[in-house]
């Protein structure tokens, strides 16, 4: 009897010891099978991010562009002036109108928009809500040009607002120009 006994408490324990190594091995695929769909999501995420660019930012570089047309010649563009900037930055509607017959207020319009969807694409990847590499890979090159550009404009927005309006670019240009000095590339001409 004794030896049935011993037996059959042999036999529970591996039992309860197969038991312990199966939740232990579900709970790893379960991890693993997480950390993949986390790690596609974000892949997902990247790549509409990226496949939207150019349509959420097409509007605002046409008129930037045409109000800047050395926006668009990395070479020979000129940026706008600190006085230019103060001048878009403070506009009232019809009260300025400057390269391309446009309205220094929808100028100011665009620029802030464009800073806008920017700092959105800075967020997404200093969250890591994207892929980083592939974010920095495809985008750095024009944020940082356009930032460059605007150099002065940003400057003045930050001063009619008491401060840093886009902190998540600021600290993703900031990173980027660590990552690629200040080599930037030409800014996409538009479709128009």
């Amino acid at each position: 009897m004794a030896e049935r006994f011993e037996t059959t408490k042999f036999a529970l324990q591996v039992v309860q010891t197969l038991g312990i190594v199966l939740a232990v091995a579900s709970l790893h695929v379960s991890y693993k099978s997480f950390k993949a769909e986390h790690e596609w999501k974000r892949r997902q995420f990247t790549a509409e991010l990226l496949g939207n660019f150019n349509a959420n930012i097409k509007e605002h570089r046409s008129v930037l562009i045409q109000a800047f047309p050395g926006l668009g010649d990395a070479d020979t563009g000129i940026q706008p002036s600190k006085e230019e900037c103060r001048k878009i930055i403070k506009a009232k509607k019809g009260q300025y109108i400057i390269n391309g017959g446009l309205d220094t207020f929808e100028v100011r319009d665009h620029l802030v928009g464009m800073f806008n969807y920017f700092e959105h694409v800075a967020y997404s990847y200093e969250a890591k809500l994207g892929n980083q590499p592939d974010i920095e890979a495809s985008m750095s090159n024009v944020i940082l040009r356009w930032h460059n550009f605007f150099s002065n404009c940003i400057q003045e927005v930050y001063s009619e607002f008491g401060g840093d309006v886009w902190p998540p670019l600021t600290r993703v240009v900031g990173t980027w120009k660590l990552h690629q000095g200040d080599h930037v590339i030409d800014v996409p001409a538009t479709d128009d």
